[in-house]
C-alpha cells in the first residue's frame, strides 16, 4: 500500500470522467428498472434515471484530502508524521463534497431504503479512484465500517457494506464483514458536536478474539459513506491496529 508519487500532479479530465460516470449510471440504471423504488434522480427528482446529466455535472470532487488526526490538509491524504501514532489511520481519502446530489443520494440510501443506489455510488467511487491513480495492494482487505446490531436490525442493512461489496468486486479485493465488530450502541454522530464525536465512538469497535490471527500483519481499507470528523474511522483503525494490523487506510464516498 505504498503511496503513488503522481497523485498530486495528476490532472483530471472532467469531461472524460463525467462521460464514464454517465455510462456507469446508465448501465446500473437499466439493471434496476424493476426495483420497487421508481427510478428517479436523487438530485432533482427527475424520473427515468438515477442521476440526470445536470446533477452529474454538479458533483463536487474533493481536490484536497485531510489528515485523519488533525483535519488539516495532508499530501495524498497520508496522516502527518507528527500526528501519526501506532494506532491511528495511515491515510484518509474522501471522493465527493458532502453536498447536493451526493448528499441526497446517501440520504435516500440510508433513510429511504433505496438500496439500488448503492451499486451506482460504489461504481462512482471506483471510477474516481481509478481517475486519481490510487492503487491498493492486491492483498488489501476491505472492511465496511460496521453498524451496531441494533441499528443494523432497525435499518435492515449496513450502507457501508452495500458500498464495499461492489467496490471490492470491481477492484478484485476481498471484502470481510466479520473482522471488526461494533461492541456498543452509540449515539449517531450527526447529532453530536465536533468535540463530542471522538468520545462517542472511543472504544466502540473491536476485533473478535477468534479473528485476531487473520488481522495480524495485514493491510486494510475501511469503507464508509461519509466522513465528517473522522472519529469513527479512527476508532476502527485503533481497534485493527491493536489487533496487529499493519496498515489501515480509509475511503469514503463523501467528506464534509
Amino acid at each position: 500500500m505504498s503511496p503513488e508519487p503522481s497523485l498530486l500532479s495528476h490532472k483530471r479530465s472532467r469531461n472524460t470522467l463525467l462521460t464514464g460516470i454517465k455510462t456507469i449510471v446508465e448501465k446500473w440504471g437499466r439493471s434496476v428498472l424493476d426495483f420497487i423504488f421508481p427510478l428517479r434522480c436523487p438530485g432533482c427528482n427527475k424520473k427515468g434515471t438515477w442521476f440526470c446529466d445536470d446533477c452529474l455535472a454538479k458533483l463536487t470532487f474533493l481536490e484536497t484530502f485531510p489528515c485523519a488526526v488533525c483535519g488539516k490538509e495532508a499530501i495524498k491524504g497520508i496522516t502527518h508524521p507528527r500526528c501519526q501514532t501506532k494506532y491511528t489511520l495511515d491515510r484518509l481519502i474522501s471522493i465527493y463534497q458532502y453536498e447536493g446530489p451526493i448528499k441526497k443520494a446517501i440520504a435516500w440510501l440510508k433513510y429511504k431504503d433505496v438500496t439500488g443506489l448503492a451499486k451506482i455510488l460504489a461504481n462512482l467511487m471506483v471510477e474516481e479512484v481509478r481517475e486519481l491513480g490510487i492503487e491498493f495492494g492486491s492483498k488489501t482487505i476491505i472492511i465496511p465500517v460496521p453498524l451496531h446490531w441494533k441499528r443494523a436490525w432497525d435499518r435492515g442493512f449496513n450502507q457501508a457494506e452495500l458500498l464495499a461489496r461492489p467496490f471490492g468486486k470491481s477492484l478484485g479485493l476481498e471484502v470481510r464483514d466479520d473482522l471488526l465488530r461494533r461492541t456498543r450502541h452509540t449515539e449517531p454522530q450527526i447529532r453530536l458536536k465536533h468535540d463530542q464525536r471522538q468520545k462517542n465512538v472511543s472504544g466502540a469497535f473491536a476485533v473478535p478474539d477468534s479473528k485476531r490471527n487473520e488481522v495480524k500483519n495485514k493491510d486494510f481499507l475501511l469503507v464508509d459513506d461519509v466522513c465528517t470528523t473522522g472519529a469513527t474511522l479512527d476508532a476502527c483503525a485503533n481497534a485493527l491496529k491493536r489487533a496487529g494490523a499493519r496498515y489501515v487506510w480509509a475511503l469514503t464516498l463523501a467528506g464534509d
